[in-house]
């Protein structure tokens, strides 16, 4: 029987999410979520497992790129090809990564500054470990589609909220199909107003990426939004209902996923750890 342990760092808000999953020969199972603050040394034993971090959304460049003819071989050539043609900095400056998306030939080009990437070492406490990368945004649907509970409808917005923005995930048919960011201006949401006006702002980006979409043949109009994230209330999932005109839910992550987790610190609220789920997911 294998066993593979992985981990998943989401480091956003000045706490570092830790989450460990067991993969048992393709059955995930929740081994740790740790949360810490600044001043907390690593866990030592983050060095014998395989890491990936999350890379904030606002840290990335997002090209959408699509590939003619037989690629199956060279695609990851002619891709990162495609993604340093775009920059007029040299190449060797950037960290090329890419995601295929629900249609054929279609990907989503990342692009990451690698100066940005060892900041982001050092603020998870790992300079010195070998590291994998991933957007927060695919992360947050990797970690959704692994270990939460599917809602019902074809066409899912997944986001969760930081103190740098929110991050967005499409999700069409349990397939992820588009990323999104919304910076966010001010000190929260506490308020009345500050709630009606991020409600605005993210209507009007999702809106932009569900028409950009119907050139991809996705046609269909959203049927719920998934809400996570720090001063998250039913006062702004109301809110947020009113402009969107779906239903408004956190998400659930399975019990089955917990084993021996479930029920105990600090687990009692896991879907702060969803991203770092989905960089564990393998």
């Amino acid at each position: 029987m294998s066993i593979i342990h992985h981990t998943g760092i989401d480091y956003h808000s000045g706490l570092t999410y830790t989450a460990v999953v067991e993969d048992v020969s393709g059955r995930l199972i929740i081994k740790s979520l740790t949360c810490r603050g600044a001043e907390e040394s690593a866990d030592p034993q983050l060095e014998c497992e395989n890491l990936t971090l999350a890379v904030p959304d606002n840290q990335a460049v997002v090209k959408r790129l699509r590939l003619n003819g037989n690629h199956q071989s060279d695609f990851r050539t002619r891709l990162s090809f495609e993604l340093a043609q775009s920059s007029l900095e040299d190449e060797q400056l950037f960290q090329f990564d890419f995601h295929a998306v629900e249609e054929q030939n279609r990907y989503l080009g990342l692009v990451y500054r690698r100066e940005l990437l060892a900041r982001l070492k050092q603020s998870c406490g790992v300079d010195d470990l070998s590291v994998e990368y991933r957007l927060r945004s695919i992360a947050l649907g990797r970690g959704y589609l692994a270990f939460c509970r599917q809602e019902e409808g074809d066409l899912l917005c997944l986001a969760d909220l930081t103190s740098d923005g929110v991050s967005m995930c499409l999700v069409h048919r349990q397939r992820l199909i588009d990323v999104a960011f919304l910076p966010c201006v001010g000190q929260g949401i506490a308020a009345t107003e500050e709630k009606g006006r991020l409600a605005i702002d993210l209507k009007t980006v999702v809106n932009f990426r569900l028409a950009a979409l119907l050139d991809h043949g996705v046609s269909l109009p959203l049927s719920g939004l998934v809400f996570s994230g720090n001063g998250i209330d039913s006062q702004f999932c109301e809110t947020l209902e009113k402009y969107f005109h779906v239903d408004v839910t956190p998400p659930r992550i399975h019990d089955g996923y917990l084993g021996s987790l479930a029920g105990t610190a600090p687990v009692e609220d896991p879907i702060r750890f969803l991203v770092a789920l989905g960089l564990a997911a393998g």
